[in-house]
């Protein structure tokens, strides 16, 4: 079995890490290759279901590291033996998982999604930012319900389109979007 100290380390260093991936967030950082921006794969799918990378990772082993070194050093300060000190911190690992991916999840279901599918875009009206030349590309800025803006890059076919003109979109690829004046 660990000394107690050794324990006490484990268990300083892995609530050091657990605050701080809390505080500084990335807990659900994705590689987006492959993915298109509305969220889902290019075949459709959006991967709803716990993924085995979401359960393996550094943040749920310093749960577990928390979870035993925590119940164990406090079975031993209790004075039983080591078989009960280890199945104390095996359960403790097993709690602190549990119940440190729950409030992790729940976290995230509080972090606000700004990511919008090209076809949400389509039909809605922008700000020019960046004057649009005819045939050419410029900048427009939008606002979603959240009140964040986003930037895209414009092009329009046969007209220029003057900074602060207010211009409907009408198809959206990839980070393009082809506009018109509004109406």
């Amino acid at each position: 079995m660990l000394a107690t100290s050794t324990l006490g380390w484990i268990l300083f260093g892995s609530m050091v890490f657990l605050i701080a991936s809390a505080l500084l967030g990335g807990h659900h950082d994705m590689d987006t290759s492959g993915h298109d921006m509305g969220g889902g794969d290019v075949d459709g799918s959006t991967h709803h279901g716990v993924t085995t990378s979401e359960l393996f990772n550094l943040r749920n082993l310093a749960l577990l590291a928390v979870g035993f070194s925590a119940f164990s050093i406090i079975a031993r300060n209790v004075g039983v033996g080591e078989l009960e000190t280890n199945l104390a911190g095996v359960a403790g690992a097993v709690v602190m998982f549990f119940v440190g991916v729950y409030f992790f999840r729940m976290i995230r279901k509080q972090e606000g999604n700004s990511i919008t599918s090209s076809t949400d875009l389509v039909g809605k009206t922008a700000v020019v930012t960046v004057g649009i030349p005819s045939n050419g590309y410029g900048e427009i800025a939008l606002q979603n319900t959240l009140g964040a803006a986003t930037s895209l890059t414009a092009k329009t076919v046969g007209v220029a389109i003057a900074q602060g003109s207010e211009v409907r979109i009408t198809a959206v690829s990839g980070n393009t979007a082809t506009v018109n004046l509004a109406a």
